[in-house]
């Protein structure tokens, strides 16, 4: 009889974290120069994404368990990432939203001297979806 309980414990349980597994789905977006790549995932999906080009623009949106780069929602959950490539030879990084802004902090940074070599520009894409 007692067995019989640790079973359906058992099963249960495995059944519990089965739904709740299937129950999330998870849409990244990647915002390359040229093109953006979309990847849509069913369960809990943990990420690893490098930048081997030029800056690039991630944006994630999960609902039911989703994993962030530093946090784990349940519920819905909305991200966005800039990675640069060699972040180690950036003094500044800069995530902007405008072509009009990154021109601004250029004529800034040339107007004061300073060199835009080491000062990292990423923009938001036009086309990313909105925060919330």
């Amino acid at each position: 009889m007692k067995r019989d309980v640790e079973i359906k414990r058992s099963v249960l349980a495995i059944a519990t974290a089965l739904c709740v597994t299937l129950c999330s789905c998870t849409e990244v977006r990647i915002y390359g120069a040229d093109q953006t790549d979309v990847h849509d995932y069913v369960g809990i999906v943990s990420m690893s994404i490098s930048s081997q080009r030029n800056p690039s623009f991630v944006s994630t949106e999960s609902i039911g368990i989703g994993l962030g780069v530093s946090s784990i929602a349940i519920g819905w959950m909305e991200q966005e990432i800039s990675l640069f490539p060699d972040p180690d030879r950036c003094s500044v990084l800069v995530v902007a939203e405008s072509a009009d802004t990154i021109r601004d902090i250029e004529a800034l940074l040339s107007r004061t001297g300073h060199s835009v070599g080491n000062v990292c520009i990423s923009r938001r894409p036009e086309n990313a979806s909105p925060a919330t």
